[in-house]
Formats: C-alpha cells, structure tokens, sequence
C-alpha cells in the first residue's frame, strides 16, 4: 500500500529491443562522406609538402634577414632619439643613466650585425650598415665627452654665482648696518659735523653698487662680457673706498668679500670665460647631433636595400607556392562538390523522409503534451531507435496523466485546510490581487467591519467596501475626512489604522504588499484594549490634576513660610549686631556671670540666624526644583564657554575651600568648544557640586576639570578627596531629600536638594551626570552637555 501524498505510476509496458537498422543506414553513410573527406584531406597534405621549400626559403632565409632589420631600425632610432637626452642631460647622474643606455643599444646592434653576416646579403648593403654602426659608437663617445666637459663648466658656474651672491649678500648686511636710520640722535651729529654726511654718502653708493652687482648676476648672460667686467671693476672701486669708514673689526671680513667678487668676474676662471667655453661646448654639440642625424639617415637607407632584397625572395617564393595552390584548389573543388552531391542524395532521399518526417511527428506529441494535452496521438512504435522513443513517450504520458490527477487531489486537500484555518483565526483575513479584487476572506472580516451577518463577494474591491462603510454610517466621523484618509493609507500603508464604529466597537486595520502586488488584511477588533486606555486617560488626568495641586500647595506653603521668615531672620540679625554694638559693650557686673549670659545669648542667637538661613535656603531649593518639575522655570539658553561657567563658580566658592584649607584646582582644556545652556543654571550646578565637594572633604583637595566627551559632548567633573560614598547609597543620591550618612545619628548639613536640582538642570540642557566614588579615598560627580552646533 503507497504511503501518503505518493503517485502512482503505472508499470512501462516492456519495449522490444530495435533491430539497429537506422544505426547500420547511417554508419554506411557516413562511411561513404568520410572517404571523400580523406581523399581531400590528401590532396591538400600534398599540396603543403610540395610548398615546404618555397616556406623554408621564406622562414631560414627572408623572415629571419627582414626581423634583423627591423631589430636594426628599431635600435638605431632609439639611439637617435637617447643622443638628444644625453646631450641635454644637468648632472652626471643623468650623463651616465644615458650613456649606459646608449652602451647597451650600441652592444645590441653589435650583436645584430655579426647574426646578419650569417644570412646570404648583399655585400655592398652589409659593409655600409657595419660602416654607419662604427660611425655611431664614435659619434656616441664624442657626445658624451663633450656633455662631461659642459656639465663640469656648469658645475663651475653655479658654484661660483652661489660664491658671488653670498659674498654681494654679506656685504649689502654689512653696509646696511652702517647706512640704516638711527633717528634724530644722528640728524643732530650730521649737522654738527659734515665729514659725516661724506662718509654716509659714499656707505650708501657703496651699497648701491653692491645692490647692482647683485643683479647683474641675473642679467650677465644678457650683456657682453667686456660691459660685465667693467660694471664690476667700477663697483668694486666704490666699495672698496669705503673700506676705511667702516669699524676696524668689518675691514678684514669687506676686503675678503671684495675679493671673492673680483675673483667671480675678473679671475682666470671667471663668470665671462666660463659662459664662453659653455657657448663654444652647445655649438659642437649641436654639431654633433648634425652628424648623428646623417649617420641614422645613412644606416635607414642600407637597412632599406637590405629588407628588398629580403622581398623579393619572399615574391618569388610566393609566386611558386602560387602555382602550387592553384593546383590543389581545382583538385580540392572538385572533392567538395562530390561530397556535397553525396551529402544532399543521402539528405534527400533517406535522413528527410526516413528520419525528419518520424522526428518531427515525435517532437510535435512532445510538445503537445508539454503543452498540457495528454490525449495528443503518438506515432505508432517500430523496431528501430526511433520506435523506441516513441514506446517511452508513451509511458511518459500515462505517468504525467496518473501524476495530474494526484495533484489535483492535493490541491483541492490544501484549499480545503487553508480555508478552514482561515475561518478559524479570530482576527478579520481578507486577500486582494493586484487590480485590488477581493480573492479571499473569512467571515471574520465582514463581520468585523460591516457588522456581524455582513458578507462580501468574490471581486469586490477595496475602494467599493471603503464607500459602503461610508453609506452605512459603520465608522464615526465628525469632520468627514475618514474615507480619503482610509483611501490614502491604502495606497501607502503606513502601520495600523484604528477607526471607532458607530457601534462603540474599535477596530484596527493592517496591510502588508504581497510578491505578485496583491495586498494581505488583516482587522483586529481593539474595543477591550481602547476601554483601557480611556480609563487609563482618567487616571492620568486625575494624577496631573493631584500633581498640579501639589505644585499649589509647596508654592504656596513656601511662599508662606518664606515671608515670616525672612522677618524673622532679618529681625533675628538686627537683634545680633545691636547687642554687639551697643548692649554687649555697656553691660557690667560680676564678670564671670555676664561673660557666661553673653556667651549664652551670642551662641543661640548664631543658631538663630544659621538654622533661619538653612531654612531659607531649604525653601528656595524646594521652589527651583518645583519650578524645574512644573516647567514654569525661565531659561536663557545660548552657546556657553564652560571655562568662564567653572571659573566663576569657584570664585563664588572660594570661602568655602579657604576655610577648610583645602587645595582647590581647575583644569579647562584649551580647545573646548561652546556648549548650548543657561548660564546661571549651570553656574548653580558647579557651585553646588563643588559645595558637597567641600562639605564631605576633610584634607587633601578639590578638583574641577573640564575636556572633550565621547562624541559631541563636553564632560565636566568635580573630584574630591573626602569621605567618598557608599556602594548602596550611590544609586539614590540624586533623590529629593536624600542625604547620605546616618541622618538619625548625625545633624544633616544640607536640604537633600542641591543634587536633584543639578540633575534636573542637566537632563533640561539634554546631558547626563552620573557619580563615581570609593568609600575613605573620595568622590567624582561628572556630568556632560552637547556641544553647540556650528552658527548657534
């Protein structure tokens, strides 16, 4: 018994075996091409031997002499083209690169010369490519003495217009020194003494002078040599006449200057004789670059004879493989056209009739069934390999009938199941094709959205169910907007739509794209979770109302409190300074008592006036913190150097750490950017940071450093050396009223609200703070501000 979702197929018929005769008709025909395919093959085997020699001729003797040549040309025209660099080369660097290269090419063309005394050339054309080769290597190594002589006299000519400039630099700083205006100190000297203005007059011509040598060193090339030596000549006479009014220490270093100069442009080797041997070097160069143009031109013309001779072999060669192929092409032809006859008969009159005709009539019921029609007529089998394949269609066509009908069974099996889980889900399904036709939808989905007993035909579309929702009234809608924005969600789905029925029912409505553009809904009835968060909305109402009368009451409560007690304080520190100035003074008695009454009442009344200031304090953090949490707070918020921000709050601070005697440090990167905040928030977190700092610090000191965040934010913290916190107390130190320590076995010092207040006015200016501490080693309050953004 098959199992499960298996197919049957009925058992193949048995196929007898084929006679082979198809493959015996064709073997024989092939047989028959094939040796006329051999008999032409043998013709053109012959007619390749008989051109062999003619070939040989061409690859020993003409290819062989035409390469050499080419091989030839190519390297003299590199040596052409390399004689212009070397000629031109600046250094000896250079001189010798080239000229290795040029060794290298001539070494070449030397080889290439002694392999062409191997081929049978001309001897005229051989001895004038050999003559051109040796007149080249000559040329090459009188180029190459002549760019060593030329490289060396421009060598000698940098070398001395760099001792020349230095020498006109030298003396120009030192004749500036003497000419330079020293303010009326010497105006009164030249009008006391005339000599003077002599001797600055021939300091200032001297410079002059040593001015215009200095350019002449950019202009010599363009004057003669007689008018740059006599320049020279009477430009070193004026400097050198002023040689005796400079002081005793300059003389020596002026004379040695003057004559590195007269050395430069009147010496053996002088500027003039130099760019005169150097004019006379690029003329014979230019010579020589003459001749080796001609040279290159002469080998051209010897390597030309050489390659016709080379052609002409190659043509007469040609023409008796010519003859040759000739020949065997007729012979060849005539092959062809035989077996192309032969090919045509066995085409014609067996392979189209015999074998065509029963293919074409197999491929046509292959198709057919291919094509889904499994009645098409197959050809009667026969005992060829043609029959066979018509006996296997046949089976393969009672197998594909057997395999359809099996999958119509599932696929009808599958509808079924699909639809009842369909049914089943409590959510609203609906399936629509991609012209948005309804394709399929459980009872759910009307029901939800049309009322329970509601239904929907196959090929409704989604717009036409949208409007019947309108007509019916089933969705509340006050301002009449719903179907364009039902409409306009459909086209873009963007999450769920949640629509209030007339019916006080809530639904919930999602779409998602399928592959081929159709569309999956699915509706969810959302009644019981809106009821909630209607109720929900009561409560928070009533929160906020409880939280508002709260905020009312503190405000009130403080401002209350605060107004007796500011009379209070301020009456309490009248009374104080009275009794020190006037009632402490006059009292007299016993001493002893009085000191001890006095010592009495001075004590409570600064417990008086410390406790009103704690409480005055308490009531203003209380209404800042208020403020914060009600938004009533009025913030300035612009671009902040937290530099200033640190400085001034620990100005304000400043007595609190001098009275402790301990160290105070501030440490403010340099390239801080602005950060975005109120001033005087920010001001009010660092000071009461660096207050709770100071408060539980008993030695060592108090740090406040400021750097770069991670990412766009600027980190500032506050670092002491105090009493440090507890692990457990770490976590609740921002709390309102929370103070750390034992608060029944130690007086609190403090409101509990200084560090709620920072932390609210951090995460208001969107930053963090955070604490770090260890028990007995101290504590770092740190908290961080965005950045201010470019132009802010």
């Amino acid at each position: 018994m098959a199992a499960a979702g298996d197919i049957m197929v009925p058992s193949a018929p048995a196929v007898r075996a084929s006679s082979g005769g198809l493959r015996r008709r064709l073997l024989l025909a092939f047989v028959g091409l094939s040796a006329l395919v051999v008999i032409a093959a043998a013709i053109a085997v012959l007619s390749l031997w008989l051109n062999r020699e003619s070939h040989d001729r061409i690859s020993n003797q003409s290819i062989p002499i035409a390469t050499t040549a080419l091989d030839l040309t190519r390297i003299a025209q590199e040596i052409v083209e390399t004689v212009p660099e070397l000629v031109a080369a600046r250094d000896v660097a250079a001189q010798t690169a080239l000229t290795s290269a040029l060794s290298t090419r001539v070494e070449e063309l030397a080889a290439l010369l002694d392999q062409m005394r191997t081929y049978d050339i001309e001897s005229r054309s051989a001895a004038s490519i050999e003559r051109s080769a040796s007149l080249f290597a000559a040329n090459i190594e009188a180029i190459n003495r002549m760019v060593s002589g030329r490289i060396a006299v421009e060598t000698e000519l940098d070398r001395q217009s760099a001792a020349g400039q230095a020498a006109v630099a030298d003396i120009l700083g030192l004749l500036d020194s003497y000419t330079e205006d020293r303010g009326e100190g010497l105006a009164r000297v030249l009008e006391a003494d005339s000599s003077i203005i002599s001797q600055r007059l021939r300091l200032l011509r001297a410079r002059s002078e040593a001015r215009e040598i200095g350019l002449l060193f950019g202009t010599i090339a363009d004057r003669g040599a007689g008018e740059a030596t006599a320049l020279v000549r009477s430009a070193l006479e004026d400097i050198r006449a002023v040689i005796d009014d400079v002081r005793p220490a300059d003389r020596d270093r002026l004379s040695e200057r003057i004559a590195v100069l007269d050395e430069v442009f009147m010496g053996g080797n002088s500027l003039a004789r130099q760019s005169a041997f150097q004019e006379q070097l690029a003329a014979a160069a230019a010579q020589a670059l003459g001749e080796n143009a001609d040279l290159a031109d002469r080998f051209g013309s010897a390597v030309d004879r050489m390659i016709a001779e080379a052609k002409a072999d190659v043509a007469e060669a040609n023409s008796r493989a010519a003859d040759i192929q000739r020949t065997a092409f007729w012979l060849l032809l005539s092959v062809v056209i035989a077996t192309l006859l032969s090919s045509y008969l066995i085409v014609r009159f067996y392979v189209h009739k015999n074998i065509l005709a029963r293919l074409t009539a197999l491929t046509d019921s292959m198709m057919a069934i291919a094509g889904g029609n499994l009645s098409a007529e197959i050809p009667e089998p026969s005992r060829d390999e043609l029959g066979s394949m018509a006996t296997a269609l046949n089976v393969f066509r009672d197998t594909a009938i057997e395999f359809r009908d099996s999958n119509l069974r599932e696929i009808r099996e599958t509808r079924s199941r699909l639809h009842h889980a369909i049914e089943n889900i409590q959510e609203g399904f609906a399936l629509f094709d991609g012209e948005d036709r309804l394709t399929l939808a459980n009872a759910r989905f009307p029901g939800l959205l049309l009322g329970e007993g509601a239904s929907l035909g196959v090929g409704t579309r989604f717009d036409a169910l949208l409007r019947r929702m309108k007509e019916a009234g089933v969705v509340r809608d006050p301002d009449g907007s719903w179907l364009d924005a039902a409409k306009a969600n459909h086209h873009t789905p963007e999450g769920t739509q949640v629509w209030e029925l007339a019916d006080d029912r809530w639904v919930g409505l999602a779409e998602r794209r399928t592959d081929d553009g159709g569309r999956v809904v699915m509706v969810t009835d959302l009644t019981a979770i809106k009821r909630h968060e209607i109720e929900l909305d009561g409560l928070v109402a009533q929160l906020q109302k409880a939280s508002a009368a709260k905020s009312s009451f503190i405000a009130n409560v403080s401002h209350e409190l605060r107004t007796p007690l500011t009379a209070v304080l301020g009456f309490a520190q009248i009374v104080q300074s009275r009794l020190e100035s006037v009632i402490f003074p006059a009292v007299s008695g016993d001493a002893h008592k009085t000191d001890r009454a006095m010592g009495q009442i001075r004590e409570n009344m600064g417990i008086m006036i410390q406790e009103g200031q704690r409480l005055t304090k308490m009531i203003n953090d209380i209404l800042d913190l208020e403020k914060i949490e009600a938004g009533k707070m009025v913030w300035q918020i612009e671009a902040l150097d937290m530099g200033s921000v640190i400085r001034q709050a620990a100005a304000a601070t400043n007595s609190l750490y001098v009275s402790k005697g301990l160290a105070f440090h501030i440490d403010v990167a340099e390239d801080l950017p602005p950060v975005m905040g109120d001033r005087d928030r920010l001001v009010q977190v660092v000071i009461n940071l660096i207050s709770n700092a100071v408060k539980f610090t008993v030695r060592g000191h108090v740090a406040c450093t400021a750097r770069r965040g991670a990412g766009p934010f600027v980190q500032v913290s506050v670092i002491d050396t105090g009493i440090g916190i507890a692990p457990e107390d770490q976590d609740e130190v921002f709390d309102k009223f929370r103070q750390v320590g034992d608060t029944l076995t130690e007086k609190p010092s403090g409101t509990g609200l200084g560090l709620p207040i920072c932390r609210e006015i951090v995460e208001h200016l969107n930053g963090t703070i955070t604490v770090e501490s260890m028990p007995g080693y101290g504590s770092t309050f740190t908290f961080q501000l965005p950045v201010a953004e470019a132009g802010a």
